[in-house]
């Protein structure tokens, strides 16, 4: 087993300083980490920092998938200059509007009469 106590968490986080108590969240992690737990939840209040808390915990692990439902902060993952440089965007066609479309310019791709699925 790993021990995770061993890494110097400022090492993994991106930003040049961390919001209150971003790195007891990471301690904490580790910790989860070190006592065998393989998943680990934060739940927090919006502002607290969890997209940038999450990159660091992936960069820590190595082995991470970051994932969420929520396409707008995806979109801004993109767009943050701390954090995009560490993760891969996957996103599904039916995040993306159709530049083809004539009926209706906020038709997703998977929706537009010029896709076309091939069985």
């Amino acid at each position: 087993m790993k021990n995770y106590k061993k890494l110097v968490i400022d090492d993994y986080f991106p930003a040049p300083k961390y919001r209150e108590n971003q790195k007891e969240i990471l301690e904490s992690i580790l910790e989860a980490w070190d006592e065998g737990k393989k998943f680990v939840a934060i739940i927090s209040p919006t502002g607290t920092g969890k997209s940038i808390i999450n990159i660091a915990a992936c960069r820590m692990c190595k082995d991470a998938i970051y994932t969420t439902p929520q396409t707008d902060l995806v979109r801004q993952m993109c767009q943050d200059k701390l954090i995009s440089p560490y993760f891969k965007n996957i996103m599904g066609r039916r995040n993306f509007i159709c530049k083809l479309s004539e009926q209706d310019s906020n038709m997703s791709v998977i929706s537009c009469e010029c896709f076309t699925v091939e069985t």
